[in-house]
């Protein structure tokens, strides 16, 4: 954390705008989960899983970008409230997993086909898996 912290005060003093700076980050976060929906679109479709087999190629394309701009905004705001990037990931991967599981198990056993509360599509995860479910 202190060496990021460090070169990022360097580059500040040498010119380098915030804009610019976030700009970098969100693209190199938003091409990684890219290249990962990739490669499980990919092994899902070489594995015949009833997912990538009966539902539209254009609607999960949608539904994985969109839920990629969600969490890539959604980890950029998690990352004001922690001072340490090691802890902000254990926690947002831990939180991410269990929300995922969470939403999968709301979606079968507590939440109405027909409709899902407002509240329910915040977390990035839940919505995802409220997509997936629908589908």
């Amino acid at each position: 954390y202190e060496k990021h912290a460090r070169l990022l005060r360097i580059m500040i003093i040498h010119g380098l705008r915030m804009r610019n700076y976030l700009a970098v980050e969100f693209t190199f976060a938003y091409v990684l989960y890219a290249l990962l929906v990739a490669f499980v679109s990919l092994v899902g479709a070489l594995v015949p899983l009833p997912l990538f087999k009966l539902t539209s190629a254009p609607l999960l394309a949608v539904l994985f970008a969109m839920h990629g701009l969600a969490l890539v905004f959604f980890a950029f705001f998690l990352s004001t409230f922690f001072s340490s990037p090691r802890v902000a990931s254990i926690v947002v991967y831990f939180a991410s997993f269990v929300a995922a599981f969470a939403g999968f198990a709301l979606n079968v056993f507590v939440i109405d086909v027909d409709h899902a509360p407002f509240y329910y599509h915040v977390l990035p995860m839940l919505s995802l898996a409220r997509g997936i479910f629908l589908c």
